[in-house]
């Protein structure tokens, strides 16, 4: 996996939310990465802003293939990802397909548009009982209904609001309804789709990413002549069974995907 200096997409929200045509420029390369990853018959099942990545010119990346089902053996069924991005049928353990995603690129965005995720309570963050709680009811937290939901524009909450159905197929991009679903939403009305995939379009935040790039590659080329910087083969590091069960399933991964936005 090559380096990407421009950080995560977490990195730009310190600063402040994002700008709407920012969200459509990085939601539209993430749906295109989700859709060939399904096409695969492939769920990536982790989807939040830490696990995207920024190149130098600021394209975005889709990193981290740990938790990753492959369903060519019908659905999955354990209980994987981060509390506040995890969809109802993986709370629950009923099975999930690729429609899983969908829910969590749902939640992803309401955190590059609002800086909060909708189903975590602001008071009891680390209570995740009361998290999962209001994801299987398919409920916003107080706090994200009444302080952010509410003050977004009409097309932008609709959008949200699609792909955070609490019936798998019938989400935005959901197998019922099809990808095409998510991008001819009117969220998305700005986006040249073509122009995207073509890579003709310039990435919001360029200058940032470049910034950060230069800074970081500084940085370790000072600890490389300090002689203080060592990186471990992945052979010499250690991890549990089910991580390294998770290590295999990226390897084959690396086979079928080469880890760019799509």
């Amino acid at each position: 996996m090559p380096f990407y200096g421009g950080g995560d997409l977490s990195r730009l929200l310190d600063e402040s939310k994002l700008t709407t045509e920012a969200v459509q420029f990085y939601a539209g390369c993430t749906i295109l990465a989700l859709t060939q990853l399904h096409s695969l018959e492939i769920v990536y099942r982790d989807l939040k802003p830490e696990n995207i990545l920024l190149t130098a010119e600021g394209w975005p990346v889709l990193t981290d293939f740990g938790l990753v089902a492959f369903l060519d053996e019908g659905r999955a069924t354990s209980m994987v990802g981060t509390p506040e991005f995890m969809p109802p049928e993986i709370v629950s353990g009923t099975g999930h397909g690729t429609d899983a995603d969908w829910w969590s690129l749902g939640v992803t965005l309401c955190e590059l548009l609002t800086l909060t995720t909708p189903f975590c309570e602001p008071e009891a963050a680390s209570n995740h009982e009361r998290t999962y709680a209001n994801i299987v009811r398919g409920r916003f937290s107080k706090s994200f209904e009444q302080k952010e939901f509410r003050l977004l524009p009409k097309h932008t909450a609709a959008m949200l609001s699609g792909l955070l159905k609490l019936d798998p197929p019938e989400r935005l991009g959901g197998t019922r309804r099809g990808t095409e679903s998510i991008r001819c939403h009117p969220f998305f009305w700005g986006l040249n789709w073509e122009a995207l995939e073509a890579r003709e379009l310039t990435p919001p935040y360029a200058a940032h990413c470049q910034a950060s790039n230069k800074a970081v590659t500084t940085k370790f080329d000072e600890s490389a002549r300090a002689g203080t910087l060592m990186v471990l083969p992945p052979s010499m590091r250690p991890c549990s069974r089910e991580e390294g069960e998770s290590n295999a399933a990226a390897a084959a991964m690396d086979k079928m995907f080469d880890f760019s936005a799509w």
